[in-house]
């Protein structure tokens, strides 16, 4: 039995093998933290498989009174939305079922969602601080939140890459270990110095490839060029290494004040602007971001509740009403802003430097 303490929930994994541990090792770098309310309890088994049973879409079914997930490989993970709580969860899956598709699809949304009600309050964002003062960077993926991080690593500490959590005005690192994309080595060099020699050749590599690919996609038909685009994404996907943040010289910080909230949009321009948004704007962008990282799970919800119509879950059913509500507690009063990124940080820099 494993167990991971993260803030306001702890995930403990039984029977689990050396392939389970490495995959959960590699996704946090910290798992001491001491108010767990929510317990997430992951059992890996091994399944009866019946030849019979109700299908929808292929890779969801109901088998006598259960509901059941299924992998690129037909492993099977055991998932009953209607007894999920604010204090347990509890998620049974083949010792083979992709792991990838159980924390992404399964795990990660349900322990935002079901922290809400004990008062954890997940943001999209990436977080970097000064003193006692936090700054939160919500964006889309890919739309700038590990560029912050990296280029203030010698003015800032680091707090969090992907998800932060706030709870009585405090933000907590979500310890998860930062995601390098080939783009952040374009931007970074100095990144390559961090990394050992079979990942230094991955990337390498991948960049080479990225180039090769963008010149085919500007002299080649609209018809291969959605091909190279969709190699391109591959390759994104594929060359990126997860590492801790201290190992790529960041100052980590636990936790901060929550003083400023900063959205990123990305922008071909050459500078980077700074504007003011509202309250409510601000409430309205988190919710898209989120909806957009929940979409996957609602989906596989909803196939759910078309198996089982009367197993309806009311935190899942009501989380982003709520979760909008408190989001427009945690911004009042505080300072909301629009950064649109462009190839200088220049502009954002100065303003960051007067917080």
């Amino acid at each position: 039995m494993k167990t991971f303490k993260l803030p306001g929930v702890k995930i403990t994994l039984t029977n689990e093998n050396s392939e389970h541990l490495n995959y959960f090792n590699n996704i946090f770098y910290a798992d001491q933290y001491a108010s767990t309310p929510l317990s997430i309890n992951v059992k890996f088994s091994k399944f009866t498989k019946s030849k019979e049973f109700e299908i929808v879409e292929g890779k969801t079914i109901r088998k006598d009174k259960e509901f059941f997930l299924l992998d690129s490989k037909n492993n099977w993970v055991k998932i009953d939305f209607s007894k999920f709580t604010s204090k347990k969860i509890e998620i049974e899956a083949e010792s083979q079922f992709d792991l990838d598709w159980l924390y992404n699809m399964v795990i990660e949304p349900s322990l935002i969602i079901f922290s809400l009600r004990n008062k954890y309050l997940y943001f999209h964002a990436s977080a970097i601080a000064k003193k006692r003062k936090a700054i939160i960077f919500p964006a889309w993926q890919q739309a700038g939140k590990t560029r912050l991080v990296l280029e203030n690593a010698d003015r800032f500490s680091f707090i969090s890459d992907d998800f932060c959590v706030i709870k009585a005005n405090t933000v907590y690192g979500f310890p998860k270990r930062i995601n390098l994309f080939s783009y952040n080595f374009e931007q970074y060099p100095s990144l390559f110095n961090r990394i050992n020699n079979k990942s230094k050749i991955l990337i390498k590599t991948g960049l080479l490839l990225k180039m090769f690919t963008r010149m085919t996609i500007a002299n080649t038909s609209k018809t291969w060029a959605k091909g190279f685009y969709r190699l391109s994404e591959l390759l994104e996907a594929i060359t990126n290494v997860k590492m801790e943040p201290s190992k790529i010289g960041l100052k980590v910080k636990r936790d901060a004040k929550l003083d400023s909230v900063i959205f990123l949009q990305n922008s071909n321009k050459k500078n980077s602007n700074i504007s003011k948004i509202s309250i409510n704007e601000g409430v309205r962008k988190m919710s898209f971001i989120l909806k957009r990282e929940f979409s996957d799970y609602y989906q596989l919800y909803n196939k759910f509740l078309f198996l089982f119509p009367n197993k309806s879950n009311k935190e899942i059913d009501e989380f982003f009403l709520n979760y909008e509500k408190e989001i427009k507690k945690v911004l009042k009063g505080k300072s909301v802003n629009l950064f649109l990124l462009g190839r200088s940080l220049k502009s954002i820099n100065e303003f960051l430097l007067k917080i």
